[in-house]
């Protein structure tokens, strides 16, 4: 049986459909950055573009970037670099969680860049014994592939009676774009690597190559494009956009609302030179952040100090709240009479 897929490789394409009928469109999502690329891809130039604050103050949030694991490896999470020490960096991805897991309360998100570095990472673990030690600090989950609503369930449920859990998915997953994690089911996300799509995916060549396509024909253009004042995004540049678009999701899984706290804690190499690419609510949280947008690694020997003390003095903050859930048995009484309501 024959097959026809089509692909639209340009967004503008859909979006022209509703700017040329209306009088005003308004955008808005957290994961918007950098606005110049997205407007690029809609093809439509916003006249207004805003970058706002987040509802938390700057102190609810701490951002460590990690380059060397305890052992002195450097971690780099290239396609290069995995494929000849994989092994030892996923030996040390194991140590800093055995390092740091006990310092930090609640549930932990723990993303890779794919599903099969994923289950690479669990083969060496489970290989090396590490994944035992860490399973003796939280009780471990696994994202899959297929949806499991009732892993979700349990995850929570793990962190409502035990304290906590930790949750192994990788980004792009419906983890970490399409569920609420709030207080203690996210107090800390940990994310290995860049999130580049695969490029040797077809979807993704051809897009590439469309994107290259259009920007050679904007340079022929210039006239036009000086007039309605926007400029082509390339192949490599919209390629670039979708690690970090897929990143941003991920993080923000922290974060849900105004009394809510926690930490990022990104681990490769290449992070310290990459703070200035976030958005602007998260660059103020970025702990060694220089004069130049630079960051300074965290010494992974003293994040666990540095993880105590946040969390002691956001607890004391932000006491937790108290929420009615159907696994916990509730009785309410009156705060006068003291007679038993529900």
């Amino acid at each position: 049986e024959d097959h026809l897929l089509a692909i639209n490789l340009d967004p503008g394409a859909y979006f022209s459909t509703v700017a040329d009928e209306v009088n005003t469109v308004i955008l808005s999502s957290g994961t918007l950055s950098p606005l110049n690329q997205m407007a690029c891809e809609l093809g439509t130039p916003f006249k207004v573009q805003l970058s706002a604050s987040h509802i938390i103050s700057p102190n609810q949030l701490v951002i460590y970037t990690i380059g060397k694991g305890p052992g002195g490896t450097e971690l780099l999470g290239t396609y290069k670099n995995m494929e000849s020490n994989r092994e030892k960096i996923e030996v040390e991805l194991g140590n800093i969680l055995v390092k740091i897991l006990g310092s930090i309360p609640g549930g932990v998100l723990f993303f890779m860049p794919s599903h099969s570095s994923l289950s690479s990472l669990i083969a060496t673990w489970q290989k090396t014994g590490i994944i035992n030690d860490i399973r003796e600090l939280k009780p471990i989950f696994f994202e899959e592939q297929s949806l499991n609503a009732q892993m979700y369930i349990d995850y929570k449920n793990s962190i409502e009676k035990s304290g906590g859990a930790i949750l192994f998915g990788v980004c792009r997953g419906r983890m970490s774009e399409g569920i609420d994690f709030y207080d203690d089911q996210a107090r800390s996300v940990i994310v290995f690597g860049i999130p580049y799509p695969p490029k040797n995916d077809r979807d993704i060549c051809l897009k590439m190559q469309f994107n290259d396509d259009r920007c050679e024909s904007l340079k022929l253009m210039n006239g036009i494009n000086e007039m309605n004042g926007m400029s082509g995004m390339s192949g490599s540049e919209w390629y670039d956009a979708q690690a970090y678009r897929a990143l941003f999701q991920a993080t923000g899984r922290c974060i849900r609302h105004s009394k809510d706290y926690g930490s990022i804690i990104l681990i490769d190499s290449r992070f310290s030179k990459q703070a200035s690419r976030f958005p602007r609510w998260m660059q103020q949280s970025f702990v060694g952040m220089k004069m130049d947008k630079s960051v300074e690694d965290t010494d992974v020997n003293d994040l666990p100090d540095l993880l105590t003390s946040f969390y002691t003095e956001m607890s004391a903050e932000f006491p937790p709240r108290s929420i009615l859930r159907k696994s916990s048995p509730t009785t309410i009484c009156c705060l006068n009479c003291g007679r038993e309501i529900v």
